[in-house]
C-alpha cells in the first residue's frame, strides 16, 4: 500500500472486514516503521549493536521514548509464514503514517528526515491526510493486532 496516500478507514476495514487476524494470528512491526532518526547516541563511531545489550536497549528505548513515529509498517502471516494475499496474486503487507510530527516542535535527526525525504516521504501529506495515533492504537488493540501483558 502506498504510505503517501495511506486511508486508515479504508486500510482497516481490509483489516477488520476479512478478519484476517484469525486466520494470520502473527503481527509483525516491519523494518519500514520510521522514527525521525537518532538523537541519542553512545558515540558516533560506535554502532549500537556493538554495545552491551542493556545499554544498547536503554539508548534505543531513550530514542523511542523522545521522537514521534511517522510511519508503522505491518505483516500479518500465518504461522508458516505466509501473508495474507486477499483473493489476489499479490501478498499484502500495511504501512500507515501518523499526524504530529513537526519539524519546528519535535525532536529530529536532520540526515535522517533527509534521507526519509530523498526515499519519497511526503510530509506535508502526512501532516493532512495521516492518521491520529490514538485512534490508530485504539482499533489496534481492538483488532487483537497486538498482546499486551
Amino acid at each position: 500500500m502506498d504510505p503517501g496516500g495511506c486511508k486508515f478507514g479504508h486500510q482497516i476495514l481490509n483489516l477488520s472486514l476479512l478478519s484476517l487476524n484469525r486466520f494470520f494470528p502473527v503481527t509483525a512491526m516491519l523494518p519500514l516503521t520510521e522514527f525521525p532518526g537518532f538523537i541519542h547516541v553512545f558515540d558516533k563511531n560506535c554502532h549500537y549493536s556493538k554495545l552491551p545489550s542493556s545499554y544498547a536497549y536503554k539508548l534505543v528505548k531513550a530514542n523511542v521514548d523522545s521522537l514521534k513515529l511517522i510511519q508503522l509498517g505491518l505483516a500479518l502471516s500465518n504461522y508458516a509464514g505466509h501473508l495474507p494475499d486477499l483473493g489476489t496474486d499479490s501478498c499484502y503487507v500495511w504501512e500507515f503514517n501518523f499526524k504530529g510530527f513537526d519539524f519546528g516542535g519535535n525532536y529530529h535527526n536532520p540526515d535522517t528526515i533527509q534521507l526519509l525525504a530523498e526515499q519519497r516521504i511526503d510530509f506535508v501529506k502526512i501532516r493532512e491526510e495521516g492518521i491520529l495515533i490514538g485512534a490508530f492504537r485504539r482499533l489496534f488493540l481492538r483488532l487483537k493486532l497486538c498482546l499486551i501483558g
